[in-house]
């Protein structure tokens, strides 16, 4: 099983249990295939609710020794939409699935010349969740795909082609981040949009802290 940290413990400014939320990271990543020896740990960033919400992903030790994934998130990833400070059991659990599959992915041979987190630009990272988010919907996660399906043409645009290179992520079991990246290039070709639009409530790195 993963051995998993909190940061926070215990929290102050949000009615989340860090006890709670380790079990939760413990199971889901045993539900989506990471390694039983490798270690997470995750800073939750409390002062940051919602609609403030991004997280980044990290992978140390990849190769030789243990294997850590760190992850920083906003609070607002786990807070229940209508009850402020309070952990939102479902939208949590889909929340740590994605990013424990991307970290999966970072894992893989496919994704060894990945762009960081923190650098990606908001196509790739559409790109890759809307991946992810289809995998842990397979998986058995309560995933709402008109929602991701949504969140993927505001940051691609519309249209029959946009869709299609949707329905390719969405749907497949295996990525590399050639994939990824080819799904980008095709998505700009078709955005006729000046300015590409990005999803509400979204952070960058200027806020981590």
């Amino acid at each position: 099983m993963a051995r998993v940290s909190v940061t926070p413990d215990p929290f102050v400014l949000v009615n989340y249990d860090s006890g709670a939320l380790a079990a939760l990271i413990e199971k889901v990543a045993s539900r989506v295939g990471l390694p039983d020896d490798i270690e997470i740990a995750i800073e939750v960033d409390e002062a940051l609710p919602r609609p403030l919400i991004a997280s980044y992903v990290e992978i140390d030790g990849a190769g030789d020794g243990p294997i850590r994934v760190s992850i920083w998130c906003s609070g607002g990833n786990f807070e229940h939409p209508q009850y402020p400070r309070r952990f939102d059991d479902v939208g949590g659990e889909i929340k740590l699935a994605v990013d424990l599959l991307r970290a999966a992915d970072r894992l893989a041979p496919g994704f060894a010349d990945a762009t960081p987190d923190a650098e990606l630009s908001e196509r790739q990272r559409e790109a890759w969740d809307t991946s992810a988010a289809g995998r842990a919907s397979r998986l058995g996660f309560a995933v709402r795909e008109p929602l991701a399906r949504y969140h993927f043409r505001l940051g691609n645009g519309f249209g029959d082609a946009v869709d299609a290179v949707y329905e390719r992520l969405w749907g497949a079991d295996e990525i590399t981040w050639a994939e990824i990246e080819t799904a980008c290039v095709e998505t700009a070709a078709s955005d006729e949009r000046p300015t590409p639009k990005v999803r509400p409530g979204t952070v960058g790195t200027t806020l981590r802290r």
